[in-house]
């Protein structure tokens, strides 16, 4: 399990897996000094009792039945003996938890009687469990309770035997303690992160009999040797360098301790590890990773001969230093370095690392968009309302006073050509005036003829003077006659002058009847606002789109900005002239609708946030 520490047993051979009560585990194949040592115990409570056989076993609440010793030991190959099954079942029953003995009957097949006695000792209780002698002992009942007094006279060997293993973990406990302490103070006299790396490693090299200790930093997904015992210049391109850094990374990718030899029990990889122990001579590494805030912070690779491979006490030790010690290598690392690049680091460990996935995926986000509209150019354009307008607009007043008689056109006539009829007015009353000064004319005519016969100078001068005004007056009226008929003086169209509802209306000299406007001097008017005309110049070019027809875009170029602001629709606006490119046959004046001026490209930012930078400017005086 990673990280975790062995488990404690009491007895070697203890196992954990559930069976029936009186199933008992199998013993090791090479039973261990201490197992020889109760099995010693056994056979001298069996010959001292005396009793025919006997066995050691550890029985749980309920669970797995262990086998410690058995008397007389059996041969390689040998089932376990048929009556253990039974006393056990037998003890279980009991409930009592003192020395007893217990009647049993057996099968003939493995018994001289058919009747014999189980004597049971209590030997330890561990936790739940219970550690317990059972004897198959034969006698008359009188003799029976001498037996169980000398079985559980020589119990007190097995307790002496477990107070001399108890006192050697001890020991084996306080050397593991010590060799810790002494290890970690080989590195805490240097307040650098280099100078204390070498110091641990070889501190670590020398009290733990090492060929080799080494220490890797785990940077960007890769462990780099940053110290190794007897070395104080690493090169990395050597190959031990090289293999040893390999091994760390194999024991930081799987985040578990490495120890070669491998335990056949052991699930874990460690192809780099054999391959350094192949090439190097190491045949006993042990490698343990650096955890700090549940990350990989670094390794430690200790590297023996064959000969001394790493025993279940020197690696819980090992682990203990490295928990002890990583903290302070964190810290003579983080703040060993210069303030500018760790703070990079930070920053960068901070945005590749795997935590808040979702947050650093919101800043990218909010960092490709500030990106975006800073960077990232756009068309601004400014946009207003407009109106069409004629260049040139032409108005037929009414000639004289008089009467509406006629009227040909009507509002929105297109007039082909110049001459074309619009109305006429009534000139009956011009006519009888003109018929009255030429019979005015006539009479004045003849005054002058007999003045000059009966030579009257004088009355003659006067009467030439009289037929002039006539024949004057007598030329304006015909000369007013002639201007009854309104005709267009130019092509265009008729943008005013609804006269057929008023036939017979009276007229006064000087009256709009018809505005006229040519088609081909059509233009648009832009109203844009006065918070948006900085940024108009001439030349600029842009496109407007009707109300009537939004689908046809029409092209045009600034032509004249009016130098004062006017009021409109309650708005500050400035009357900019543009000139069409274009002008199509649907277009008339008075339509109204959207027009764009390109003002230029700039970034996306710059446009889209234009009024609320001036806004802000406004109200902060920047």
């Amino acid at each position: 399990m990673r990280g975790s520490a062995p488990a404690c047993k009491a007895f070697p051979g203890f196992m954990s897996e559930q069976r029936r009560p009186t199933d008992f585990a199998p013993t090791r194949a090479e039973p261990s000094c201490e197992q020889r040592s109760i099995a010693d115990i056994l056979a001298l409570q069996c010959e001292t009792a005396p009793a025919e056989t006997g066995a050691i076993v550890r029985v749980g609440p309920g669970g797995p039945t262990e086998l410690l010793a058995l008397f007389p030991a059996a041969r390689p190959g040998q089932s376990q003996p048929a009556w253990l099954d039974p006393a056990v079942d037998a003890f279980r029953d009991s409930g009592d938890d003192g020395p007893r003995v217990i009647p049993v009957e057996f099968a003939e097949s493995f018994a001289t009687a058919p009747v014999a006695s189980i004597a049971v000792v209590p030997l330890a209780v561990n936790g739940a469990s219970r550690v317990v002698g059972l004897y198959l002992v034969r006698g008359p009942t009188h003799a029976l309770g001498a037996i169980l007094q000398r079985l559980c006279a020589t119990a007190g060997l097995f307790e002496t035997l477990t107070l001399r293993r108890e006192k050697a973990e001890h020991h084996a406990h306080n050397r593991a303690r010590t060799l810790v302490l002494e290890s970690l103070a080989a590195g805490a006299e240097h307040e650098r992160f280099a100078p204390a790396t070498i110091g641990m490693c070889n501190g670590l090299a020398s009290l733990w009999r090492c060929n080799r200790a080494s220490i890797g930093i785990v940077r960007r997904r890769a462990v780099n040797v940053v110290a190794m015992s007897q070395t104080e210049k690493i090169v990395r391109k050597t190959g031990l360098v090289q293999d040893i850094e390999s091994a760390m990374e194999e024991c930081a990718d799987q985040d578990i301790e490495i120890r070669l030899p491998l335990d056949p029990a052991d699930i874990v990889i460690a192809r780099a590890h054999a391959e350094l122990a192949d090439r190097h001579g190491s045949g006993a590494i042990l490698s343990l990773p650096l955890r700090h805030a549940e990350n990989v912070f670094g390794v430690i690779t200790l590297e023996r001969d064959a000969t001394h491979p790493f025993t279940a006490e020197e690696v819980e030790a090992a682990r203990l230093y490295a928990e002890l010690v990583t903290n302070r290598l964190v810290t003579l690392e983080r703040y060993g370095r210069h303030l500018p690049l760790r703070l990079l680091e930070d920053a960068i460990g901070a945005i590749v690392g795997p935590r808040q996935t979702w947050l650093k995926l919101a800043a990218a986000l909010v960092l490709l968009g500030i990106l975006f509209l800073t960077f990232v150019p756009g068309v601004y354009r400014v946009e207003s309302t407009f109106r069409i307008e004629a260049a040139s607009r032409r108005v037929i007043p009414a000639p004289f006073d008089g009467y509406i008689r006629e009227v040909f056109v009507e509002v929105g006539d297109e007039l082909p050509n110049a001459g074309t009829p619009l109305a006429r007015l009534d000139d009956s009353e011009l006519r009888l005036q003109l018929a009255s000064a030429r019979a005015e004319l006539s009479a004045l005519q003849r005054e002058i003829a007999i003045a000059q016969r009966d030579r009257k100078e004088a009355e003659s001068q006067m009467a030439r003077a009289k037929a002039e005004q006539a024949a004057a007056r007598a030329e304006l009226i015909e000369h007013q006659i002639g201007q009854s008929l309104l005709v267009a003086p130019e092509p265009g169209l008729v943008l005013s002058g609804d006269l057929k509802r008023l036939l017979g209306a009276p007229v006064r000299t000087g009256d709009h009847l018809f505005e006229v406007a040519q088609l081909d001097s059509l233009r648009a008017d832009a109203y844009v606002p006065e918070d948006r005309i900085a940024d108009i110049q001439p030349g600029q070019s842009g496109e407007l789109a009707t109300a009537a027809f939004p689908a046809n875009h029409l092209k045009f170029t600034v032509e004249r900005i009016e130098p004062a602001a006017e009021l409109r629709h309650e708005r500050n606006v400035f009357r900019v002239r543009l000139r069409l490119e274009s002008r199509p046959a649907w277009l008339r004046p008075g339509m109204e609708g959207l027009a764009r001026v390109d003002v230029g490209r700039r970034p996306y930012g710059s446009i889209w946030f234009r009024r609320a930078a001036d806004w802000i400017r406004m109200k902060l005086w920047i």
